[in-house]
């Protein structure tokens, strides 16, 4: 009778070595080219920073609820030389260049939770989630006027600092 807990033997491998021989080739050439993809991008990033410093962009969605709450208390107070972009309707939104550019700066991930606002600036980016703060606060979607002063208070120090 055979004994069903033995242990692993070398031959139980040997199928691994056909695959490794198959794999081999794509390994070899995506490797490089991951690699050199991941440099372009970052120097495109950099690149984008660069032209872009100064500016403040504002990237929202309508899901989870966010959609009126910003249409009422978000879009009326904004400044004007912000870019808004919803990343569902807007197709053309330069989010994933925004995205690598919060990489290069080594910019927290939490800070970039949708919905944001993020002022290009050097050495570190200024973002503003209205995720952390106003979560709660988008279950009354109504225009509230101490909703939008405690936002615009918050652009304002976000800006200034």
């Amino acid at each position: 009778m055979r004994n069903r807990l033995r242990t692993t033997d070398k031959k139980d491998f040997l199928w691994l070595i056909p695959v490794l021989i198959i794999l081999l080739p794509f390994i070899l050439i995506l490797t490089p080219i991951e690699y050199f993809s991941g440099k372009k991008r970052k120097r495109l990033a950099k690149q984008y920073l660069a032209d872009n410093l100064g500016k403040s962009y504002f990237f929202y969605t309508n899901k989870h609820g966010w959609g009126d709450f910003i249409k009422n208390n978000v879009l009326p107070i904004l400044h004007c030389d912000t870019q808004v972009y919803n990343i569902y309707q807007d197709k053309d939104n330069p989010l994933s260049m925004i995205y690598d550019v919060v990489d290069i700066t080594k910019t927290p991930w939490t800070d970039v939770t949708l919905p944001f606002i993020i002022n290009l600036s050097s050495p570190t980016l200024k973002v503003l989630t209205l995720h952390k703060d106003f979560n709660t606060a988008k279950k009354t979607p109504k225009r509230n006027s101490s909703i939008q002063a405690d936002l615009k208070k918050k652009i304002n120090e976000m800006t200034r600092v």
